[in-house]
């Protein structure tokens, strides 16, 4: 069970730290055609469409951030189990409650997450 953890955490980990690099990549790229529509139209449609590209943008730095932190708790879910599972939870989860659009590419972190924290702890060998 740690080893599919370990597997899936560390697919989901790349895809969700790749996904924020790209989105805050197209947003600085882009940032001047932003700030262009951002003037020239008025309206609360506009309005609406620059709060989610604001939330995002937000969910963006959030999902680089915790990505790399899913990669390493992927690789200490051989050694701690329930703190890893919990991380990789939290990266997943986190994001989602500013563009639940991630949650496409983060839910195998939720699966990574679920096998950590019901994988049972090693035993000593006597």
């Amino acid at each position: 069970m740690r080893i599919a953890a370990l597997i899936v955490g560390l697919l989901g980990s790349l895809l969700v730290t790749g996904l924020g690099a790209k989105w805050l990549a197209d947003f600085k790229a882009n940032k001047a055609l932003i700030e262009q529509f951002a003037g020239a139209l008025g309206g609360a449609a506009n309005n609406e469409a620059l709060v989610q590209l604001e939330r995002t943008h937000r969910a963006a730095y959030f999902m680089v951030i915790l990505g790399i932190l899913a990669i390493a708790a992927s690789v200490f879910v051989l050694k701690k189990t329930k703190p890893s599972g919990a991380v990789m939870i939290a990266a997943a989860v986190i994001p989602a409650m500013f563009a639940p659009s991630t949650l496409v590419f983060s839910f195998l972190l939720i699966i990574a997450g679920i096998l950590a924290l019901v994988a049972k702890p090693k035993t000593a060998v006597a």
